[in-house]
């Protein structure tokens, strides 16, 4: 007989539903990294777009991107279903994404500079503002609404990331060959690119499906929804809760503060370091297939301190753990000043990764003990617009990295189209790969030694399991 899966809030996940959430919430990053990471590579290589123009664009669509992830973590508080709040949009979104995807590296060639800003626009937020933003902040919420179990949430964040490590390999191993073969021998062809994002969307499309089929949701609001005209608005004990006081909650909240913090900095880092090292080898080293061993080398090094993570997080706690990690990347990311030897590079990439293995594992839970205690501190939960941090973060640091590599390779006198660039573009790249992420990591330190949320979860979530809230929250709660 098979065994029932137990259903308790705070229940210890089993290990296949834990590869169901891993493997599958992370599948997405598969085409996501296209866009954080290939598409400006994309633009300025294949098709020919002035980076500044490209850039420009992707800044402007930031305005609604940000707004998106707001507003997809406010549906998913208010989303009713048998599946649960956050899983129904997981496979909801699996065809338009798919769409979106393969039209953003699909531009017509000609197009003229206002044909090519409109189609920018358009295709980036269709899959960056609205797809992504349904995807990302659901599969974020749907670790916290797996269980509250902090080792359980830390796991889940683990996998997730050992999985992006996988498929970050594969991308990085994989995408240039790809875009050759398709595009007959050329690596920077229309049709090498386009038919590539499809072979990818073939990934994600079997991840979602294991995420949604493979994964349960347990954790129930003690908030309830209540109709109230044409509208349903949240309410705890009569009192209800809005779109305002949620994100009250929120911003006063000052670990979900320097959470978010924290997921901009070390994904403004890792999208600089994968759109960068494509200019840095093909310009600067002189080997364009030299970005695939440097992009798998990091990937490499991230694969032991992930799985270490999930035995050392319960003994020296995320906070001390991520200290570690991003002191370690640091480390790596000046390593190259003393050299361009390939050797030492490669020996670089492998110490940034295992820094950004331990920093990155318990990045996820991280969000999700931020939000756990905005309900103790609150009194309601906020689990759905919670976690529109936790996308928003990813999305705006890594296009945030996009666009400032955009820009600084334009005021270098980056020349689109051309194998050869002059000498302030080479130092740029060269400073885009080595002081950018070091900066980026320096800031991290500094924001982690401001988190101290570690020291004090366990009480917190003794409480809440015992229908205890912070002093003076909730007083009439039995």
């Amino acid at each position: 007989m098979k065994k029932a899966r137990n259903m308790e809030p705070d229940a210890k996940i089993g290990i296949g539903e834990h590869l169901a959430y891993g493997f599958g919430g992370s599948s997405y990053a598969v085409i996501s990294a296209l866009f954080s990471s290939y598409l400006l590579i994309y633009y300025t290589l294949v098709v020919g777009v002035d980076a500044v123009l490209a850039t420009s664009v992707l800044a402007v669509s930031k305005l609604f991107d940000g707004a998106s992830d707001l507003v997809m973590g406010y549906i998913i508080d208010h989303t009713k279903s048998k599946y649960g709040k956050a899983k129904p949009w997981i496979f909801r979104f699996i065809i338009p994404t798919v769409i979106c995807t393969v039209l953003g590296f699909s531009m017509p060639h000609n197009m003229g500079r206002t044909g090519q800003i409109m189609w920018i626009f358009l295709t980036y937020n269709l899959a960056n503002t609205v797809c992504f933003t349904a995807i990302s902040v659901s599969t974020n919420a749907l670790n916290g609404l797996m269980t509250t179990n902090q080792t359980s949430r830390a796991l889940n964040g683990g996998l997730i990331m050992l999985f992006n490590t996988v498929f970050t390999v594969v991308i990085a191993t994989t995408i240039l060959k790809l875009t050759r073969a398709f595009g007959g021998g050329e690596v920077y062809s229309q049709r090498g690119w386009t038919f590539m994002s499809a072979v990818y969307c073939c990934i994600y499309v079997a991840g979602a499906l294991i995420c949604h089929f493979f994964t349960t949701e347990r954790v129930k609001s003690d908030d309830c929804d209540e109709k109230s005209g044409d509208k349903t608005v949240r309410s705890v004990n009569g009192e209800k809760i809005g779109l305002g006081k949620m994100l009250i909650s929120l911003f006063t909240n000052k670990f979900w503060v320097i959470a978010v913090l924290i997921g901009v900095a070390i994904m403004m880092f890792m999208s600089i370091s994968s759109s960068t090292v494509v200019y840095f080898a093909q310009f600067v080293l002189g080997d364009v297939d030299m970005q695939s061993t440097l992009n798998s080398f990091l990937s490499i090094g991230m694969v032991p301190s992930l799985l270490l993570s999930i035995a050392l997080m319960p003994k020296l706690g995320k906070r001390n753990l991520m200290l570690i990690g991003m002191s370690v990347n640091l480390v790596g990311c000046l390593l190259p000043l003393l050299s361009y030897d390939y050797m030492l590079l490669n020996v670089s990439s492998v110490i940034k990764g295992l820094g950004y293995g331990f920093a990155a594992a318990p990045m996820g839970s991280l969000v999700q003990d931020t939000i756990t205690y905005g309900e103790w501190k609150n009194g309601f939960n906020n689990v759905g617009m919670g976690n529109a941090a936790n996308s928003f973060a990813m999305k705006v640091g890594t296009s945030l990295g996009t666009i400032l590599t955009g820009f600084l390779l334009s005021a270098s006198g980056f020349i689109e189209k051309s194998l050869v660039q002059p000498k302030a573009a080479l130092d740029m790249m060269s400073f885009m790969y080595i002081g950018v992420p070091a900066i980026a990591a320096v800031i991290c330190i500094i924001l982690l030694l401001m988190y101290t949320l570690d020291k004090d979860y366990g009480q917190i979530e003794a409480d809440l399991k015992a229908g205890r809230y912070a002093p003076g929250v909730m007083k009439d709660k039995k």
